[in-house]
């Protein structure tokens, strides 16, 4: 989440999507968090259950079917950033692909550079294999 994504209204605070310029469904927020930080089903609900203030004991289809779009939305933002900074594409199969975990291990271990043309394209990747997957 980005704090340009907070307003306050002078009696809440709201969390905008400035994609669409509006307040956007909470399960969209929380599931696309819930992606970029690979939560489990467990630690899903749980997130749920502290933003409803009851226990969730299954995660709703909005929540699972917005954590598939962020991913892909994402991936594919990933994907035209890395062909606009001069990646060729390629005909890699997205199944093929790294998985969002390993993207993030080599992330944690230094060997991967996030900010190149081919990185965001293995990043890309990666995040529209998880968006499929899930």
């Amino acid at each position: 989440m980005n704090p340009t994504n907070l307003v306050f209204d002078g009696t809440r605070v709201m969390l905008l999507d400035w994609q669409t310029i509006a307040p956007n469904h909470p399960h969209y927020d929380l599931a696309t968090a819930a992606m970029f930080f690979r939560f489990d089903e467990e630690t899903s609900q749980k997130l749920l259950g502290i933003y409803h203030g009851v226990p969730v004991d299954a995660l709703p289809q909005t929540f699972r079917y917005y954590r598939r779009l962020a991913a892909v939305l994402s991936g594919s933002a990933a994907l035209r950033m890395a062909r606009l900074r001069g990646h060729a594409g390629g005909d890699v199969a997205v199944d093929a692909a790294l998985s969002l975990g390993d993207v993030y291990q080599l992330l944690r271990s230094g060997s991967f550079d996030i900010s190149s043309a081919s990185g965001q394209w293995t990043f890309g990747l990666a995040l529209v294999k998880e968006g499929i997957a899930h």
